[in-house]
C-alpha cells in the first residue's frame, strides 16, 4: 500500500512552543528526521525538512536494498524556523500543498504515516483522503495523540492499570508543586520535575538536597538546601515548568543511578505485540540506545514487560494504533519502574528496522546493537571512507559493523548504529571509532 511518510521530528505537541529550542537543538531535529528514510519502500513519499545529501541517499539505498530514485522526497519551502523543522506553515504553502497533492494522486497513496499524529498532520490525511485507510485515524484524528505523549496522562493511566511507577504527582500550580517538592527534598530525597510534553529530558530538571548527584534524563541537578530556596527556585522557574501555566507539571521521586530502560510495542487491531527494547544511554540526557536491554535478564524484568503490555491493552481499547514506546528504570534496589510513554515512532524505532533487514527478526538474540548520536565528522564521506578503511563499515557476511544512520550536513556531525556480537564487541568497536583518523 503507497504510504506517505512525514518526518514531522518536533512539533508544538512534542515539545511546546518551537520557538524556545536553540538554533543547534533545531539542527538536531533536522538531520535526525532523516532516520524515516530507513522505512520507506519504492513507490513510498516521504516529506522531511530538508533533503538528504546525495552522499548519504546512495549509501542507504545501498544498504537497505532499496531504490531511493523510486521514492518520492518532497521538501516544503522554509517556514519561519527555517529548514530544520517541519512547522505548520511550512505545509501551508500553497505551492508545496498542490505539490503534494499531485504526488499523492500519481502515487496512489492511500495510508498517512507521520512521526507523530498533530494537529498538522490530521488537517493533512483529511484534506488529502489519507484517513480512511490509516490506521487507528478515529483515535487521533480527535486529538488523541495528546493523550498518549503526555506524561500527566501516562501517570492517570499507568495508576489505573496498576503498573510499578516511580512515587510522584501531578499538579497545576506553584503552590502545589512546591509543597510535594518539599515532601521529597525535607526527607532527603531527590525529585525531578517534568515538564508534560518534550523529549529526550530536556523538559526536565532534577532536585537534590545535599550535592553530589549524578544527572540522569536531565542536563543538571540543582542543589536545594531549604525551604526559602525551594519557594525562590519554583517561583521563578514555574513559567518554563508549565509552559506559562498552560500545562499540568509532574513531579516524582528521582531515584539516583538508576538503568533507564524502554519497550516499544506495536499495537495494531490484532493485538499488542513486541517490536523491541532496550536501554538508553545519557551523557546526561539521552545520547543513545543499547539493544536488547542488558536489564533483560534482571528478575522484575518480566514484571515490566507484563505492565507495559497491560497498559497497552488499555490504550489499544481506547483505539490508538501503531508503535508506542513505554520507558522505564531499573533502581539500584531491583525495582522495576514505568515512568513514560510515547506514542509516536521513538528514537529506537529506525534501529529496530535496521536491524531486522541487516540482521533478520531473531536480532534480539542474535546481536547488540548499539545506537550513538553526535560523532564529529569532517563529513560524512570522509566518515564512511574512514570506516571502511578500518574495517568498520558493516560487513554483510560478519553481519557486524558500523551503520551511520544520518548526515547532518551543516554541523559536523553524524549518528551511527555498530552491530556486534556482544557487549564486549560492541565496545570494542565503539572504541576504535574515538581513535580514526579522517584524512
Amino acid at each position: 500500500m503507497p504510504t506517505l511518510f512525514v518526518a514531522n521530528n518536533r512539533t508544538e505537541q512534542m515539545v511546546g512552543d518551537l520557538a524556545v529550542l536553540t538554533a543547534e537543538q533545531r539542527r538536531l531535529a533536522g538531520y535526525t528526521a532523516q532516520r524515516m528514510l530507513f522505512y520507506v519502500g519504492e513507490g513510498d513519499t516521504v516529506v522531511v525538512p530538508h533533503p538528504p545529501s546525495e552522499s548519504f541517499a546512495r549509501y542507504l539505498t545501498e544498504l537497505m536494498d532499496i531504490d531511493l530514485g523510486k521514492v518520492r522526497i518532497l521538501t516544503p519551502p522554509p517556514g519561519r524556523f527555517g529548514l530544520d523543522v517541519l512547522s505548520a506553515d511550512r505545509f501551508e504553502d500553497s505551492g508545496f500543498a498542490r505539490v503534494l497533492a499531485e504526488t499523492i494522486e500519481e502515487t496512489g497513496a492511500t495510508r498517512l504515516f507521520p512521526i507523530i499524529f498533530d494537529a498538522v498532520m490530521v488537517r493533512l490525511a483529511r484534506r488529502h483522503g489519507l484517513a480512511a485507510d490509516t490506521p487507528g485515524f478515529g483515535f487521533v484524528g480527535q486529538g488523541g495523540s495528546d493523550l498518549l505523549n503526555s506524561k500527566s496522562v501516562f501517570r492517570a493511566l499507568a495508576g489505573g492499570t496498576g503498573c510499578p511507577i516511580p512515587e510522584g504527582r501531578v499538579t497545576a500550580d506553584a503552590a502545589a508543586t512546591e509543597d510535594w517538592l518539599w515532601e521529597l527534598l525535607s526527607s532527603g530525597r531527590c525529585a525531578i520535575v517534568k515538564q508534560d510534553q518534550h523529549v529526550g529530558g530536556y523538559g526536565n530538571e532534577i532536585l537534590s538536597p545535599y550535592d553530589g548527584v549524578a544527572p540522569i534524563g536531565a542536563a543538571e541537578v540543582l542543589t536545594v538546601p531549604d525551604r526559602a530556596a525551594l519557594h525562590e527556585l519554583v517561583s521563578r522557574r514555574w513559567p518554563w515548568y508549565s509552559g506559562e501555566g498552560r500545562r499540568r507539571v509532574v513531579v516524582e521521586h528521582y531515584v539516583p543511578d538508576c538503568t533507564p530502560v524502554y519497550v516499544e510495542m506495536s499495537i495494531t487491531d490484532d493485538g499488542v505485540s513486541l517490536f523491541g527494547h532496550g536501554e538508553m544511554l545519557t551523557k546526561p540526557i539521552f545520547n543513545g540506545l543499547v539493544i536488547p536491554a542488558q536489564s533483560a535478564a534482571h528478575p522484575g524484568w518480566p514484571g515490566y514487560l507484563e505492565a507495559a503490555e497491560n497498559l497497552c491493552q488499555a490504550i489499544r481499547g481506547i483505539g490508538y494504533r501503531g508503535l508506542i514506546s513505554i520507558d522505564g528504570i531499573v533502581t539500584p534496589a531491583g525495582e522495576v519502574l514505568l515512568n513514560e510513554v510515547n506514542g509516536r515512532v521513538g528514537g529506537s524505532t529506525h534501529v529496530t528496522r535496521i536491524a531486522q533487514h541487516l540482521i533478520g527478526p531473531a536480532f534480539l538474540d542474535e546481536r547488540v546493537v548499539m545506537q550513538r548520536h553526535f560523532w564529529p565528522v569532517p563529513s560524512f564521506d570522509q566518515a564512511l571512507a574512514a570506516l571502511r578503511r578500518a574495517g568498520l563499515a558493516f560487513d554483510r557476511g560478519r553481519r557486524t559493523g558500523v551503520v551511520l544512520t544520518s548526515d547532518d550536513v551543516t554541523g559536523g556531525t553524524v549518528e551511527y548504529c555498530l552491530i556486534a556480537a556482544s557487549v564486549e564487541h560492541a565496545t570494542e568497536l565503539e572504541n576504535r571509532i574515538g581513535e580514526l583518523r579522517f584524512g
